[in-house]
């Protein structure tokens, strides 16, 4: 049984002038080589390579070699309606994993999650949601349960309400501090 092998390479347009003569050479050498399958490969990259060739700044026979196929995808702020949908799928992976099958969101962090600007794109999304499945301490996740890195809160819990004593402001920021740490 012949089972296809897949490699990702992530962030091509991040290689070295010397990862990408090496990548080059073995290509080349998978390429010519009838002992061996060639695993189909999946580059990805958040620049214009193209531009960066005509630059010099990349390879331009690993271009040629890497955009068989190309797919441009826009970034996940331009694609609101997939972010729940991604959201939901990895929340489910992620809560497998966790053993917390039942994760789910509620509405206001759905709303949430699609008012987020995802800088970091739909690695920021999953990142976000193994984050959530682990470390939710509810089968309900919240609204306020979901902090970006990049902008944590849209208002500062680390600033206490007036109305709480100091014992209990000390533990909400010894709780929001453990929590960003993590």
């Amino acid at each position: 049984e012949h089972t296809e092998t897949t490699i990702v390479l992530e962030a091509v347009d991040q290689l070295s002038a010397a990862a990408q003569s090496v990548l080059v050479k073995h290509l080349k050498e998978r390429t010519t080589s009838r002992a061996s399958s060639m695993p189909r490969l999946i580059a990805t990259t958040s620049a214009h390579i193209s531009e960066m060739v005509a630059r010099g700044a990349f390879r331009e026979d690993l271009y040629y070699r890497l955009s068989v196929v190309t797919q441009l995808l826009p970034p996940l702020r331009d694609r609101p309606e997939d972010i729940l949908q991604l959201a939901e799928y990895f929340l489910k992976k992620f809560s497998i994993d966790a053993n917390r099958p039942g994760l789910q969101l509620s509405d206001d962090a759905r709303r949430r999650l699609q008012c987020h600007s995802w800088p970091g794109n739909v690695r920021e999304l999953k990142n976000l949601m193994e984050r959530v499945a682990f470390l939710s301490p509810t089968d309900c996740v919240e609204a306020d349960e979901i902090a970006f890195i990049l902008s944590p809160e849209e208002k500062s819990s680390l600033e206490p309400s007036q109305d709480v004593g100091l014992t209990e402001a000390t533990q909400q920021f010894q709780q929001d501090f453990i929590q960003r740490a993590i």
